[in-house]
């Protein structure tokens, strides 16, 4: 009995101590204190290893994994995110859930993986709607609006970007002081953003201004992304000068905090500026400089595919002959490194960000269905679905219904009326098609989609606010 008292209280200390690590670990990353951030949650993962406490050992791995991604280091990073999310404790907790999701998004689209970053970010969402503190609930729904407002931008989707703008501008104008500076900061940068596309030139000065003075106010030094955006519509408008002076301050304040996640992106533009400006010299010396972190990100995104393809062949291995699997992974392994060394030189050679050779977009379509199909660790069946979506075979919608009863009974429970032809466009958009997706499978224009789309919202009292691939997804 004195020995089980003992090891209780022992345990009872060690969880405290855990906490107070973790409790620094946050503060520290909140400060953008990245490599302390790191260095107590290596702690205090260390100690919840000791007494294998769940939960410290699923947030140790998070907070490494956050520190991880802002220090460039993005196969790693994934790999902690994901060992959080495996604990036993991480099942009970839609925070951390909503919070790995967050930021296995941002890893996604530094990476470039566009599509990848906004399924992760409705991934997320969908357990921020589970989250029952209003006030957590609430910075994490900043966080992915912000963040799909800025992929929106970045794919110039100006509506879609406006939607979680707006969804952003209503939590801070009833919150705003219950609000962290950092999501304070970069909202009013994005809003700033948002605005220029907007032509509204003065009002997004006026956000820009807002943001640093935000930062200012609560001392948050992470504010390089706000200049950064700030000198990107300055090279819209063609004023290379104030463009330059902007992104030396971004690229300055980001060296200074060693937030390495966005420093090839600022020397790129950097280079770019001053060939605008005809310093060819100083083009050159910073296109130097982005040489080798440009080939760190291929080299993590090789990593990043290489890793996934390997797991997906793990789990097929009952199924898959050995000496194939063999042969699949010298394949995808030689493709994926082919596109991105092709990609990069060429890009780099004509000067034009995400430009795609044509010969690499036909190897990319072909390697589109296996990495959606990892992305969303779906079953055999998901494959004969896709194939048969793409060949607009009569068969789909029968083997949809037969995968997902729920999601066609649903449907037909919202609207007893709906014909064959709407619920199969339904099923296009429950397997996350694009709209250029669905056109090309159904031999229509785009145009024409969404059309269907905008008549569906009709059919199922959708709101025009609400994104319809989430409103779908949530039918099950």
């Amino acid at each position: 009995m004195m020995f089980s008292q003992k090891t209780f209280e022992h345990r009872t200390v060690q969880k405290k101590e855990i906490q107070i690590l973790l409790d620094s670990a946050h503060n520290q990353q909140k400060k953008v204190n990245i490599q302390e951030s790191y260095l107590y949650a290596q702690k205090a993962l260390a100690k919840s290893k000791n007494i294998n406490d769940s939960y410290g050992i699923a947030y140790s791995n998070f907070y490494m994994g956050q520190a991880l991604y802002e220090l460039g280091y993005y196969n790693k990073a994934l790999k902690r995110l994901l060992l959080a999310e495996k604990q036993e404790y991480s099942a009970t907790d839609t925070q951390i859930m909503a919070e790995i999701n967050n930021t296995t998004a941002k890893i996604y689209s530094i990476l470039n993986l566009p599509d990848h970053a906004l399924q992760a970010n409705y991934e997320s969402l969908m357990y921020i709607s589970k989250t029952t503190n209003t006030i957590n609930k609430k910075i994490l729904q900043i966080k992915v609006y912000t963040d799909l407002a800025a992929n929106y931008c970045d794919k110039m989707v100006i509506d879609s970007a406006q939607k979680y703008i707006l969804k952003n501008q209503e939590i801070i104008n009833l919150n705003e002081f219950s609000i962290p500076p950092q999501q304070l900061t970069d909202f009013f940068a994005l809003k700033g953003y948002y605005y220029f596309f907007k032509k509204k030139h003065d009002s997004s000065a006026y956000c820009f201004k807002k943001s640093l003075s935000v930062a200012k106010k609560y001392k948050y030094r992470g504010v390089g992304v706000t200049f950064l955006v700030w000198g990107m519509t300055e090279t819209l408008r063609k004023k290379p000068d104030s463009a330059l002076f902007y992104y030396m301050k971004a690229l300055k304040n980001f060296q200074e905090l060693n937030y390495k996640s966005l420093i090839p992106r600022t020397y790129y533009l950097i280079s770019n500026t001053y060939n605008t400006l005809g310093n060819v010299q100083k083009a050159n010396e910073f296109q130097a400089k982005e040489f080798p972190l440009q080939k760190q990100i291929a080299k993590e995104y090789f990593e990043v595919n290489n890793t996934a393809f390997g797991n997906l062949l793990h789990e097929q291995e009952n199924k898959t002959n050995i000496k194939i699997k063999k042969q699949i992974t010298i394949l995808v392994v030689f493709s994926i490194l082919f596109i991105i060394i092709s990609t990069y030189f060429i890009l780099r050679k004509q000067r034009i960000v995400k430009k795609k050779i044509d010969s690499q977009e036909e190897l990319i379509a072909q390697n589109k269905e296996k990495n959606y199909l990892l992305e969303l660790k779906v079953n055999e069946a998901f494959d004969d679905l896709i194939q048969l979506a793409k060949e607009n075979n009569p068969e789909f919608i029968t083997r949809f219904r037969e995968t997902y009863p729920t999601f066609i009974s649903n449907l037909i429970k919202i609207n007893p009326k709906m014909q064959i032809g709407d619920l199969t466009f339904c099923a296009y958009l429950y397997l996350n098609f694009s709209s250029k997706d669905i056109a090309q499978y159904t031999f229509v224009t785009p145009r024409a989609v969404q059309i269907r789309k905008n008549r569906l919202r009709k059919k199922l009292n959708i709101n025009s606010e609400e994104d319809i691939y989430l409103w779908i997804k949530n039918i099950i």
